[in-house]
């Protein structure tokens, strides 16, 4: 009897220490919202693979979409460095955070020093991800029915009102420069 109460007991302590492990796991989408105080939300992305202590996956910050490059730690403590290519440069972005109860807490360091620390919750996955690039359509010839071989003409609310300008400038011109000398 007391040999099952045991393995009884064994098996509720591996159930107990199994969740506790994988609640610690960073892998996931995880999103950080910061309203910006004009009705705007500012979100940010980290979508995460915790493969022991390597970390890969991307972040998406406003418009810039970076590759996890480096990583170190786990979810007691980690350091992400994305990379991504802006025109001829490479731009990086370091990333300090931790796991904490059901929120990643997650700072970016430059320079100057770590920023602001944004709170990240999971979100469903392929949440946040840029859309498929589509390929442009194929060209084709278009017959020619005589439209916009000009360009367009119409109102011109410049043109209108440039006339009553000039001739107040000018009536109040001859005065000025009589004044002048």
């Amino acid at each position: 009897m007391r040999g099952i109460a045991t393995i009884a007991n064994m098996g509720a302590w591996l159930l107990v220490w199994g969740g506790l492990c994988s609640a610690a796991d960073l892998s996931g989408n995880w999103m950080a919202a910061v309203s910006l105080g004009d009705g705007t939300t500012r979100r940010t992305y980290f979508n995460l693979k915790q493969d022991g202590s390597r970390i890969s996956g991307w972040i998406r910050v406003r418009q810039f979409y970076y590759s996890i490059a480096e990583s170190s730690g786990g979810p007691g403590g980690f350091t992400i460095t994305g990379s991504m290519k802006d025109g001829n440069m490479d731009r990086t972005a370091v990333f300090e955070g931790r796991l904490q109860g059901d929120e990643l807490r997650i700072a970016e360091r430059r320079p100057d020093g770590l920023q602001p620390e944004l709170i990240a919750h999971r979100a469903p996955d392929g949440e946040g991800v840029l859309p498929a690039r589509l390929p442009p359509p194929a060209l084709h010839r278009v017959p020619d029915n005589g439209l916009a071989r000009t360009p367009p003409m119409g109102w011109n609310s410049w043109t209108n009102s440039r006339a009553a300008l000039m001739t107040r400038s000018c009536a109040a011109s001859p005065p000025r420069s009589r004044a002048m000398g």
